[in-house]
């Protein structure tokens, strides 16, 4: 931040590192008078000014998980494999995967278990959820790599096939996955779409003193399937990104 403040800058964009850096360095911002917007999670609260922050919400993504599983797969018995309780994102995720569920009312969530975000642990929970005896037929799980540790788990178990698998991230393995029919669905928050709304936020407010359209910009979470993975937002840079997060932006500022 002292580099960039001693090099004069026109703004400056933060991929966030913690929400009390996040309010430290906006404050050095602020001082020197120079713009500055946020991506990835909120600062913290304080007295300070940014122009907005673009990231995804975890609630929006669990809602997501719930609507499409319960549309797709109605009548169906749900398992969640969770991430890490108590850093602030499996507890949205799973308010935002309830919500979902008791909007459409058509599946049961028949347990859940966390883990530490990772494939071994993600495997282990499905083995003995399955040597429960309880009867599931989807799986939700927190990411792509412990979607590979359930999908692992339901191969043991001769399950693989008979019991669907959603995820969430979007990222290349994961929609390598789609592809080979690995996982069923994977809810896609790009991160490619955070970068470019980020960016055009800070340009067009430097470049020609407009207000982004919103002080928090939430990312559209995409379900994603074999059906539509041609269409899919890819999170490397790419025309389909860039084209597609102008029109978010114009129908954002239409909503306002």
């Amino acid at each position: 931040m002292e580099d960039l403040i001693n090099r004069h800058v026109d703004g400056i964009s933060v991929f966030t590192v913690t929400p009390e850096l996040d309010v430290r360095v906006a404050k050095m911002a602020n001082d020197a008078g120079i713009p500055i917007t946020f991506e990835n999670s909120k600062p913290a609260e304080g007295d300070y000014k940014y122009l907005s922050v673009v990231a995804a919400q975890y609630s929006d993504i669990g809602y997501a998980a719930g609507k499409y599983i319960s549309q797709t797969w109605p009548g169906s018995k749900l398992f969640y494999v969770m991430g890490q309780p108590g850093m602030n994102i499996v507890e949205p995720y799973m308010e935002g995967l309830q919500r979902g569920l008791k909007e459409f009312n058509t599946v049961e969530l028949v347990g859940s278990q966390p883990t530490d975000w990772g494939a071994e642990q993600a495997m282990n929970v499905t083995q003995n959820f399955i040597q429960s005896g309880k009867k599931f037929d989807v799986i939700f799980a927190n990411n792509e790599q412990m979607a590979q540790g359930v999908m692992n788990a339901l191969k043991d178990a001769g399950l693989f096939g008979k019991v669907k698998i959603v995820s969430t991230g979007g990222g290349p393995p994961g929609l390598d996955m789609v592809r080979k029919g690995e996982i069923d669905a994977t809810m896609s928050a790009p991160v490619s779409i955070q970068g470019i709304v980020t960016f055009y936020n800070l340009y067009n407010y430097v470049v020609d003193k407009k207000e982004p359209p919103a002080k928090f910009i939430p990312l559209p979470i995409i379900p994603v399937t074999k059906d539509n993975i041609a269409a899919a937002i890819s999170w490397e840079p790419s025309q389909s990104a860039v084209d597609y997060s102008i029109k978010y932006l114009k129908d954002l500022n239409k909503a306002m």
